[in-house]
């Protein structure tokens, strides 16, 4: 298995590429560091991103199913874990799709999700 992807690092990362803040917090089972879930926000142009870089277990045989695969999505505030579409990247991808992603003046229409300012 690999080494879980944790808020520090996705921190860390992201901060290389732009201005961003982040409300991250690890994903942590039975004292085991599975990755990370929470919000990034382009603060240049407020899009928010919802992440979880935590892999999807298959169930019968207890193996992750995309265990280099990252979850993003469209969210509309730091509180929407429905936001838009469930997007997937592999991880060594990952911040440069988010980054663009984020950067996009579309980024709602293109994920799905309903725009903040008619909310």
């Amino acid at each position: 298995m690999r080494n879980p992807l944790l808020a520090t690092k996705v921190r860390n990362n992201m901060n290389n590429l732009g201005n961003y803040d982040f409300k991250l917090k690890n994903i942590i089972i039975n004292g085991q560091k599975r990755g990370c879930s929470g919000f990034i926000i382009n603060k240049d142009n407020d899009n928010i991103a919802y992440i979880t870089t935590e892999p999807l277990w298959q169930p019968l045989f207890n193996q992750p199913i995309f265990s280099t695969k990252v979850m993003y999505r469209a969210a509309i505030s730091t509180t929407d874990y429905t936001g838009g579409h469930n997007l997937w990247v592999d991880e060594n991808n990952f911040y440069t799709i988010l980054h663009d992603f984020l950067d996009r003046d579309d980024m709602y229409e293109f994920d799905g999700c309903k725009r903040r300012d008619i909310i």
